[in-house]
């Protein structure tokens, strides 16, 4: 919990005290050019909002300080978003010219950092040694996991024909070409945090066809329209290549139904992370950014229920590297039943 008697400031002269999160406790650093935040509890969701709103904030309005000092001593959990707000606390410093540094990480911050490999992007006092340990630890029980995914799969494929038949239908009235859509994509990679590029699965994802034909095409025409402009994704908002039917069938998810047969042959999961087209995967080059591909590729994920296109190119990065640093067992089945809650209020999907 924030401590609230106490506020940020930048040096002793200054007289302007902005308000701050709820959830952390500030104190003034002795004749330096700096910002001291102390952290307390649970770094999440409504803290890294408040957080990134206040110091963004400061900055815009201040001086910029030399430093920015965030003593994470008292946090006892973090989760994806409150890794969002350091990744963003770290760009925006970088963009004012300004230090951040991390002050005596907790054990569950620290080994956070260690799992997603994010404690090289960050400068922490004291040091924190990072690990390259190889990807195996996270999950025993896969093989099991796949073949239970497979099932479900089967199952899913026989009772959801009729419906599949009357979507092929329709598709085939609206617009010519083929039903699915078939595109080369990159799934999990075992070595993926090795230098130089990728080397993982590649196999064809199997959607049914939103897009009028030749709609790869027209990409290069459309980048400067890109929602994710600043990040390695492609999305658009009112993308001019959708189909009528198109639109309705993303707007309801049901494009994703043909991926149970992907499933079915292994190559995907039913939760993971989204298997990227082989542009995206090769943009991405940071480290911390390719623990995602530790994770299998899977048909609904963290992302899925976090909002989706409503969320900015870092925020689904993070979301991808945590699922796959803390991914579980019942993790998964959390997120299943989340994603059917989303399915059914439609929100996020575009």
């Amino acid at each position: 919990m924030l401590a609230e008697h106490q506020i940020l400031q930048k040096h002793p002269q200054s007289t302007r005290q902005p308000e701050l999160p709820h959830a952390a406790g500030v104190a003034p650093l002795d004749e330096s050019q700096a910002y001291h935040l102390q952290l307390h509890g649970a770094l999440d969701a409504a803290v890294a909002t408040r957080l990134r709103h206040t110091l963004r904030q400061k900055m815009a309005h201040d001086t910029p300080p030399e430093q920015l000092i965030l003593n994470l001593a008292s946090v006892r959990r973090i989760d994806a978003h409150g890794l969002g707000a350091l990744l963003y606390l770290r760009d925006l410093c970088s963009r004012h010219h300004c230090h951040l540094t991390l002050q005596a990480p907790s054990p569950a911050v620290v080994k956070i950092l260690l799992k997603t490999r994010l404690a090289d992007a960050f400068r922490m006092t004291p040091p924190v040694a990072s690990h390259r340990r190889d990807a195996t630890w996270h999950h025993r029980l896969d093989r099991w996991h796949t073949c239970l995914d497979q099932f479900l799969a089967a199952v899913g494929l026989v009772a959801l024909f009729p419906l599949l038949a009357l979507i092929a239908l329709a598709i085939k009235l609206d617009s010519p070409g083929p039903v699915f859509f078939r595109q080369p994509r990159m799934g999990s990679a075992k070595a993926a945090l090795t230098d130089g590029p990728i080397e993982g699965q590649i196999f064809s994802i199997i959607k049914f066809r939103t897009m009028v034909p030749d709609a790869e095409k027209m990409l290069s025409e459309l980048q400067a329209r890109n929602q994710y402009a600043d990040g390695a994704f492609f999305k658009l908002r009112d993308d001019p290549r959708i189909s009528r039917v198109g639109r309705f069938l993303r707007r309801t998810s049901l494009d994703e139904l043909p991926q149970l047969i992907n499933v079915l042959k292994g190559q995907m999961r039913l939760v993971g992370n989204r298997p990227l087209p082989l542009y995206e995967a090769e943009a991405l080059l940071e480290p911390w950014q390719r623990v995602r591909f530790l994770a299998p590729a899977g048909i609904t994920g963290l992302w899925q229920i976090s909002g989706r296109s409503d969320t900015d190119a870092m925020e689904r990065l993070v979301l991808d590297t945590y699922y796959s640093a803390t991914r579980t067992w019942l993790g998964d089945w959390w997120i299943l039943v989340k994603t059917l809650r989303v399915f059914f209020r439609q929100n996020g999907a575009r």
